[in-house]
């Protein structure tokens, strides 16, 4: 059952409901309704007025008094309730406000008279002249109707406006309350409920208008037992069975409820409404439009704080809006016996409660306007359109991991069924927002990434780069950033998720971007380079290499990063030299991290190794292995290759041990375990064991996850060591299994020469044609053309030379009826070249153009055993 969004305005919402909905607040009512009861009679009117935070329900209750008066007979036959919206800014002096409240009584109470007189009041120019008509035409009504008028104020902090901020002449403001404050002590006719957040400077200073003048109600935060009704009339309206039957059962949780929203019940309604079916985006953006709405009366409220307390006030909210003084002055950086004293004047103020004092317990501060917290951050500690940690911290503690997780579950299902519209369609934004509410709620950490990737490749599929870095800089929460910065953090971070996917273009385009923003940013330049390495781009990458070292006073690491990326340019430019040097640098360079030291040293030995320089390499090598601090990856790597080099140098057992000690390292990844494995079985098999190098070779296949190439190379390698132990029909099979992996060219080609092999060895040679027909299915679209002819000939010669000339014509037969044409077109020169090698008349080969005549006499010479191998060229 879907149910509708809960308003949050008072004034929107429906009579019935909001009186439904009006919990914790009988006592306080009564109490104001019985002094207005009170006040018949008197020559002297009582003022209130309502104090509390935002969605406290101030608004409400001042609603629910005008209903009240409206319905009850005694009260209205005595009073004309006239309310004001939140904001109404038609006033700006207490002239406009006594027009406005004669066009309500018009309009709300049914009054010609007051319609007239408002016209009056309209009419005249003068300003003093027109407040006096105002004044005397609101006491005649009054006694003409014999009916008090009850003037319901919201935000009266607010209702005359002040002179820009920073100006420190005599506000128009003070003029107007003092003119009110007048009115109201000499005239009985009209009686003030107004209501405030703060107590503010006209009320609270001796020295102004309304010092003393009205009688402070405070609106209490709604306690526990109060909530659970709230929550309950909420579902009892909604009808909502499913909340109702579980409510009992949730009743512990709604402590978590007391504490992220301090009772306030506009909060509680909106996590209601996360609560009933978690749909976020409607909760979230109402709560944006809410908090937005505040901007104007908050900024002035800071604009006129003393620069110690904003400071106070904003280290506080920085710590999450709970603190003890000495943790708020090392986060504000001001002494301790300052910030203790703004802290009592912000108490003073009501911008904070203090909790947890005495019996030798240190005071922790409380900022005790949610409201105020939520505006706060949003505005100033987070960057426009980052997530709002009220309802994180509500999901975290009100749903358990496993729920969390099977919501995730859900969402992700959402976002599944609707990718052929990408995030276009309502559902898919919703599942998208819901996704970054509940991963942010994750307590692991990995985990919590995990999804916030995920979603970050969605956005970036959908076209929508900025939202996906905007994301991962979310994600990442770096601290104290200026909105640029933390575009440039979240842009670097989609360049490198991008990067390790191996979409270059866009991690390219992200890298780009996040120079735009900052352009001295070294790990974007790093980033940037890295990419146009792998784009072969080597000469600008060398450029953006070049950057960071050159850079005065950068960083070790960075220096470290950027010339292990210029040796790698270098290597692609031929220029092993060089990259010796930039890798040699790095070795030398004071501080660089082991990770970079360890990479520099493996490639190091790489390059030496490519000069032919073998033990050099191994000594590069070893000293990773021999490295405090290298990362396993690099040791692993280190290890493979000295394996790897001293195979070369004949010292079998030396790469075995080598090998071994990869498949042993603790945290090396997979895919080197799975490399060392396949080295070792390929040295087993060359020192005669081929049951142990058998073994490794399954095990690579039985690892989970490996990749497909790996796998080939395994299964290959199993083939060739059971047909050396002679289990010929096991060997068959699993090259028949190579093939059809299609996993690399070498592997389909390895397999196909063995099985052509075993086939004309045990008299098969017609299966050896059928597979010489199939071949082209086996191999990858990207095999360069010259490969496969490559691996076709050989076969051609090799049943030559083992064989009979009419097994070669054979298999040569089977190829040009099968294979694709411009396979075909390449090899119709064999038969000429058969035909040479059986008879040694060149006149076969006369029609064949000069280039084939010349390939058509090696294959010839091949077949007779008088050259070991055909060069193929284009």
């Amino acid at each position: 059952m879907a149910y509708g969004q809960m308003s949050y305005d008072p004034w929107e919402t429906p009579p019935e409901e909001r009186k439904a909905r009006f919990v914790g607040r009988e006592a306080l009512l009564e109490r104001l309704l019985s002094g207005i009861a009170e006040q018949e009679g008197h020559k002297t009117v009582q003022h209130y007025l309502l104090l509390g935070p935002r969605g406290i329900g101030k608004t409400s209750i001042l609603l629910t008094i005008r209903d009240r008066v409206r319905e009850s007979v005694t009260l209205s036959a005595g009073w004309f309730c006239v309310q004001l919206r939140e904001e109404e800014y038609f006033i700006r002096t207490l002239r406009d406000l006594l027009e406005l409240v004669l066009h309500a009584l018009a309009e709300e109470e049914d009054l010609p008279d007051a319609a007239e007189v408002a016209e009056r009041v309209h009419q005249e120019k003068r300003e003093e002249r027109s407040l006096a008509v105002a004044v005397e035409g609101l006491r005649s009504l009054a006694a003409r109707h014999g009916r008090r008028i009850l003037l319901l104020i919201d935000n009266f902090d607010r209702l005359f406006p002040a002179t820009a901020a920073g100006r420190r002449k005599t506000r128009p403001a003070e003029n107007e309350f003092r003119a009110f404050r007048k009115l109201l002590s000499k005239e009985s006719f009209l009686m003030v409920v107004g209501a405030s957040v703060r107590v503010f400077e006209e009320i609270a200073a001796y020295d102004q208008a309304f010092f003393n003048f009205f009688s402070p109600v405070e609106i209490p935060n709604l306690s526990e037992d109060e909530i659970c009704e709230l929550l309950r009339k909420c579902a009892e309206i909604e009808k909502n069975t499913a909340f109702l039957e579980q409510f009992e059962a949730l009743r512990d949780k709604v402590r978590a409820i007391t504490y992220l929203t301090g009772g306030n019940p506009r909060l509680v309604v909106m996590l209601y409404d996360v609560l009933r079916q978690h749909e976020m985006a409607p909760v979230v953006e109402a709560l944006r439009e809410t908090v937005g709405g505040l901007t104007p009366l908050l900024k002035h409220v800071l604009d006129d704080m003393p620069r110690q307390q904003s400071k106070t006030l904003d280290a506080l909210v920085r710590l999450r809006g709970a603190a003890p003084p000495n943790e708020i002055a090392t986060m504000a950086r001001l002494p301790l016996n300052v910030v203790t004293a703004q802290l009592g004047r912000l108490k003073e103020a009501r911008f904070v409660v203090v909790e947890g004092e005495g019996k030798g317990r240190p005071a922790t501060y409380r900022v005790s306007d949610p409201m105020f917290h939520t505006w706060y951050q949003m505005r100033y500690l987070r960057p426009a359109g980052r997530r709002i940690e009220l309802f994180v911290e509500f999901i975290r503690a009100w749903f358990s991991v496993e729920d969390r997780r099977q919501f995730l579950y859900e969402q992700w299902r959402v976002l599944r069924d609707n990718g052929g519209r990408g995030l276009r369609g309502y559902a898919s934004q919703e599942a998208s927002l819901a996704i970054r509410y509940y991963a942010s709620a994750l307590e692991d950490e990995g985990e919590r990434q995990e999804h916030f990737g995920r979603l970050a490749d969605v956005y970036v599929e959908a076209g929508k780069r900025h939202e996906a870095a905007m994301l991962l800089a979310e994600a990442a929460e770096p601290a104290a950033l200026t909105e640029r910065q933390y575009e440039c953090a979240g842009y670097r971070l989609l360049g490198a998720r991008m990067f390790r996917k191996g979409s270059l273009s866009d991690a390219t385009a992200a890298f780009r971007e996040a120079l735009r923003l900052e352009p001295g940013n070294m790990k974007a330049t790093l980033g940037l380079g890295m990419c146009l390495v792998l784009a072969g781009e080597h000469a600008q990458a060398a450029s953006e290499f070049q950057r960071v070292i050159d850079l005065p006073g950068a960083p070790a690491e960075q220096v470290a990063m950027a010339l292990v990326g210029r040796g790698i340019t270098r290597r692609s430019l031929r220029d092993s030299q060089g990259e010796i040097a930039d890798y040699t640098a790095v070795v030398e360079l004071s501080g660089a991290p082991a990770e970079e030291v360890a990479l520099a040293f493996v490639n190091r030995g790489v390059a030496r190794g490519s000069l032919g320089d073998s033990r050099g390499a191994i000594t590069d090598w070893t000293a990773v292995v021999d490295l405090p601090g290298a990362p396993a990856e690099q040791v692993a790597w280190a290890l493979f290759n000295r394996g790897v080099a001293k195979g070369s140098l004949k010292d079998s057992q030396g790469a075995i041990a080598d090998y071994t000690a990869v498949v042993d390292l603790p945290g090396a990844p997979t895919r080197q375990v799975a490399k060392a494995l396949v080295g070792r079985g390929i040295a087993f098999g060359t020192e005669g064991d081929q049951n142990k190098a058998l073994s490794d070779f399954q095990s690579v296949v039985n690892i989970p996850g490996v990749s497909l190439e790996l796998r080939g190379s395994a299964v290959l390698n199993a083939g060739v060591a059971l047909a050396m132990l002679r289990r010929l029909g096991e060997a068959v099979a699993r090259f028949e299994e190579c093939l059809e992996l299609r996993a690399s060219a070498e592997s389909v080609h390895g397999a196909f020469t063995r099985l052509i092999r075993i086939h004309l060895a045990s008299r098969k040679a017609e299966d050896a044609a059928r597979l010489m027909a199939r071949l082209h299915e086996f191999e990858l679209a990207e095999t360069p053309i010259e490969q496969r002819l490559e691996a076709r000939i050989g076969a051609i010669t090799t049943a030559w030379k083992e064989h009979t000339p009419e097994t070669a014509a054979l298999l040569l037969d089977a190829a040009l009826k099968s294979d694709p044409e411009d396979i075909r077109v390449r090899m119709e020169f064999l038969a000429p070249a058969i035909q040479y090698a059986r008879t040694g008349d060149e006149q076969a080969l006369s029609r064949l153009p000069e280039r084939e005549r010349d390939m058509a006499k090696q294959i010839a010479a091949v077949m007779m055993g008088k050259k070991d191998r055909v060069e193929i060229g284009h």
